[in-house]
């Protein structure tokens, strides 16, 4: 996942939410929809917990929407923001529109 789409993916989530607040009432099924459009190494990350989990033995992001996007934005999310924004603003320049 492109650390820079993250923030992006996780307000599309917020807004899916929001519209249907019915089928989005559980944490579980918050975090089964996420999941539900990973691909790639991000999917991979959560994929043993997914297929080998034990009853019982869920991992706390499960269940917990604010813990899943935690531990998604902990592994893909970007390593400094603040950094990177400083860094964005201190490259920006005009483009041409000829």
């Amino acid at each position: 996942m492109d650390p820079k789409k993250l923030h992006e993916f996780l307000i599309q989530c917020e807004l899916n939410f929001h519209n249907r607040p019915q089928a989005f009432c559980l944490d579980a099924w918050k975090v089964g929809f996420a999941l539900s459009f990973l691909k790639g190494i991000a999917l991979a990350w959560f994929k043993p917990n997914l297929l080998d989990t034990i009853p019982g033995t869920e991992p706390a992001w499960a269940n917990d929407y604010s813990e899943f996007t935690i531990e998604l934005t902990t592994n893909f999310g970007p390593h400094n923001p603040v950094g990177d924004a400083e860094h964005q603003l201190d490259n920006l320049s005009m483009k041409d529109s000829s």
